[in-house]
């Protein structure tokens, strides 16, 4: 006969002798088996342990995971979810993905928003540990399917590294969570539309059908050879709504300084970005119903097998882009055009009022001049944006009185950014006049602005 004893986490089989000499231990006053298993070690192996534990140096069960370095890290692959927990404070989970080949993948967390605040920040290393690309979010903001969203290419085959942490833990912030609750799913695909090759601007490898204002579109791009150019074609949905585009953030992975050019069907040049992503994005203001055409480059001409990098683009529905076209002729004091001013309020309830035009200079002599009416107490400001995303010539202003007379030059100086802010006032209620120009050699639709109007009791920062 056998006698079996159970604790929480260990089970042995006794032989009947011995359990007899402590059962008549017990009898003579001596310590109970029950106290004797208590002296047991809780654990020998994680499988001791529930789930979110492992066995510690001491042989007892403690909240952890053992996915924490690369030497450790837990074997993934694609279309298998896989969900894991930030356990405690400063835990990184870690993940091996073996690709055979170069190619793109698609990298995605899920959390459960109402229960632990989880903000997840996720990065790939390759083999020898240097950081390849990470994502917080997105580079467009949040989106709804996913907390971080990471397209990357893998330009060899091999062994790569994932992450997962909570961003406090990322930035190194000092308030940084951690509890069992903090739950999130992993996915991996490899669902990314790429460009191919050979492509040129009378044969785009890829196309967009952008068809709404509420999605993003997603093309990778590799330029494999000195001098390459990507290119694709874009359906436009809308008249009078942007074409813009988002470029990839964090890829230290990456060799590439993204270029962006977007053409019209008779080749003409409506916008040239370089930097885009790390220098921010680029946007066409007057899109119009139709076919446009894209190239992708390296700003210096560079390719090779590292120059990878992601394209973002979207347009926005005709009622929520706020910038008006600016209407010809208002080339002048006496043919001035006057913006339409709404009331807005303030996160704090304070009141104001704000215009947005948006236009582009079609000469070199070209001028667009609009009538601004302030309010007595109240700051006029005004901030430009152009050649910072993609416009082929700055745009420079002049606010002037009634008179004709130059109040404020806009532009670079010392009390403006770029795109330049500046804050004028507070006035008495005066009629003031704004004028656009380019001092450039460039003219044509390539040489455009968009402009935020705002009468205000403050100043406006940045």
């Amino acid at each position: 006969m056998k006698l079996t004893v159970t604790s929480r986490f260990t089970r042995a089989t006794l032989h009947p002798g011995i359990a007899l000499a402590l059962a008549l231990a017990g009898c003579s006053g001596e310590r109970s088996t029950e106290e004797t298993q208590d002296d047991a070690p809780e654990c020998e192996v994680d499988d001791d342990c529930t789930s979110n534990e492992i066995c510690s140096d001491d042989s007892t069960c403690e909240l952890g995971d053992r996915d924490n370095d690369f030497e450790s890290a837990t074997p993934v692959t694609q279309n298998q979810p896989f969900t894991g927990v930030i356990q405690q404070p400063g835990d990184v989970d870690t993940f091996a993905y073996e690709a055979s080949e170069p190619e793109w993948l698609r990298i995605s967390t899920e959390v459960d928003e109402t229960s632990a605040p989880l903000d997840t920040v996720v990065a790939v290393y390759d083999a020898n540990g240097a950081l390849h690309a990470w994502m917080d979010d997105f580079p467009t903001g949040s989106v709804s399917c996913c907390d971080s969203l990471l397209h990357v290419y893998l330009p060899a085959a091999g062994t790569w590294y994932i992450t997962v942490q909570d961003r406090t833990t990322w930035f190194n912030a000092s308030d940084e969570p951690g509890n069992e609750g903090l739950a999130y799913t992993l996915n991996i695909t490899n669902s990314v539309t790429t460009t191919r090759e050979p492509d040129s601007l009378e044969t785009p490898s890829r196309e967009v059908e952008m068809d709404s204002g509420r999605s993003i579109w997603t093309v990778g791009v590799v330029l494999e050879e000195t001098g390459d150019s990507d290119w694709i074609t874009i359906q436009h949905p809308y008249d009078g709504t942007p074409v813009q585009f988002f470029g990839q953030l964090d890829a230290p992975g990456s060799s590439i300084d993204t270029r962006v050019r977007l053409y019209d069907t008779e080749g003409t040049l409506l916008l040239d970005k370089k930097d885009l992503g790390s220098d921010g994005t680029a946007v066409y203001p007057n899109g119009q119903k139709g076919t446009y055409l894209v190239e992708v480059s390296d700003k210096l001409g560079a390719g090779d097998a590292d120059a990878w990098t992601v394209l973002y683009l979207r347009t926005q529905e005709p009622d929520s882009w706020a910038w008006v076209t600016e209407g010809e002729p208002n080339d002048g004091a006496d043919q001035l055009e006057s913006p339409t001013f709404e009331t807005r309020t303030t996160s704090s309830g304070t009141p104001y009022e704000a215009a947005y035009i948006q236009g582009d200079l079609n000469t070199t002599d070209d001028e667009d001049w609009f009538e601004l009416t302030t309010v007595d107490a109240h700051y006029l400001s005004v901030q430009c944006f152009g050649g910072d995303q993609g416009a082929l010539g700055d745009v420079e202003g002049e606010i002037l009185n009634e008179s004709g007379d130059v109040l404020h030059v806009l532009d670079d100086a010392a009390d403006s950014t770029s795109p330049w802010l500046i804050n004028t006032g507070p006035y008495s209620g005066e009629t003031l006049h704004l004028r656009l120009f380019t001092t450039s050699d460039a003219s044509g639709p390539a040489v455009f602005y968009r402009c935020n109007l705002f009468v205000t009791p403050f100043e406006v920062s940045e």
